[in-house]
């Protein structure tokens, strides 16, 4: 509490018209960059909460993310924008876990959350990847892969075998909605959720 009362006073940094209308104009291809200012906004306490997104829109990557088009020329060159954008996360939760913070470190008290806005197939609402770094703190169950959607699962339906009856058989694998990992993640940082968007309840599994 000293800490966020002793912030009170301090001014925020200001910078000039010209160069704010620059910076609001610029194109983020700049990745190094941007991590260098989101670590510097959270240890800073400019800010608690950051949302990236790393190319706008209509950018390259976002074409490119349509790979089915064309799989043998737009899928190599996917991996290389994710190798990209992957590969800066552990850049910030470096920084962050060599910066004190109390008797820990700040990625100790941070949750890193990388989101993709799509699954098996572009757009397509099922199987949506993510990546949860950080917040040891907060109890999260780390060094594990958690599927909630066996892929392919109608595949495994015997024969002539009825949806219902295989049902049955397997159990009803119910399609778990990607908003369940914010719930989870709201209530380990200490904020009162029940909902959030499409979710159902917390995610089963994350926390320790």
């Amino acid at each position: 509490m000293n800490k966020e009362a002793d912030w009170l006073d301090i001014p925020r940094v200001q910078i000039d018209e010209a160069t704010g209308k620059m910076m609001l104009a610029a194109d983020r291809h700049d990745y190094d960059l941007m991590i260098e200012l989101i670590y510097l906004a959270l240890v800073s306490d400019t800010t608690r909460v950051v949302t990236f997104v790393q190319m706008k829109e209509a950018g390259l990557y976002h074409a490119t993310s349509h790979w089915n088009k064309n799989p043998e020329k737009l899928l190599p060159a996917i991996d290389i924008w994710d190798q990209k954008w992957v590969g800066g996360l552990p850049k910030l939760a470096g920084k962050l876990k060599a910066t004190p913070e109390g008797d820990g470190n700040y990625l100790d008290r941070t949750a890193i959350v990388y989101c993709n806005g799509h699954g098996r197939k572009p757009h397509y609402s099922h199987d949506l990847p993510f990546l949860l770094l950080g917040g040891n703190d907060f109890g999260f169950k780390h060094g594990q892969h958690l599927a909630f959607a066996p892929i392919g699962e109608e595949r495994n339906i015997r024969g002539n075998e009825k949806r219902e009856d295989w049902i049955k058989r397997v159990g009803d694998h119910k399609k778990t909605p990607l908003a369940n990992m914010f719930v989870s993640v709201a209530k380990a940082m200490g904020v009162p959720t029940e909902k959030f968007a499409d979710s159902d309840g917390p995610l089963t599994g994350l926390m320790t």
